[in-house]
């Protein structure tokens, strides 16, 4: 949900003509598709006893994590950042099923030190990953007025002048 309003969100600006709204929308969008499921993910892990739930739980944060980075750069000039910031965030959280599917009670039973480091190592790199990728998210709002300002101050524009006696052409802009 929160991933189509940010999207809609840089759409419209988008077609508005104006990036530097879009910008902001989405980078909110990032920063409320990592928050919101770990807030939920912290919910169904306090307050529930059951194996799956918790397993559900921890998938929920690590794919927020993993999609934030794109959703924070999801302005039409952004999308090759978003996946390359998404790339890590994304690999861990396939690496954290991959642990799960194979260790189903990692972090609720777990006594191997080995599989805890692993959940705990793949759980960091998820969050350190995905705030890099929303950082540069956020910073592409300063992206954004730049493309702006130059956008505006470098227009040069070309065309026909066509008169009764005559044809030229004209240029024009502010070079």
């Amino acid at each position: 949900m929160v991933l189509l309003i940010a999207l809609g969100a840089a759409r419209v600006g988008a077609e508005e003509g104006d990036a530097v709204p879009a910008a902001k929308a989405t980078a909110i969008g990032g920063v409320l598709t990592a928050l919101a499921p770990a807030v939920v993910s912290s919910a169904l892990l306090s307050t529930s006893d059951s194996a799956q739930t918790k397993t559900a739980a921890i998938h929920l944060v690590e794919w927020g994590l993993a999609v934030a980075p794109m959703v924070a750069h999801g302005t039409p000039r952004e999308w090759k950042r978003g996946l390359a910031f998404s790339a890590v965030p994304v690999a861990s959280a396939i690496a954290m099923s991959l642990l799960i599917g194979i260790r189903p009670i990692t972090f609720t039973e777990g006594t191997k030190k080995d599989i805890q480091y692993a959940f705990a190592g793949l759980l960091s790199v998820s969050i350190l990953s995905s705030g890099v990728g929303l950082i540069d998210g956020i910073m592409g709002i300063e992206r954004a007025k730049r493309l702006v300002k130059t956008s505006n101050a470098h227009a040069l524009w070309i065309g026909p002048v066509i008169g009764s006696e005559r044809a030229m052409i004209s240029v024009g802009g502010n070079l």
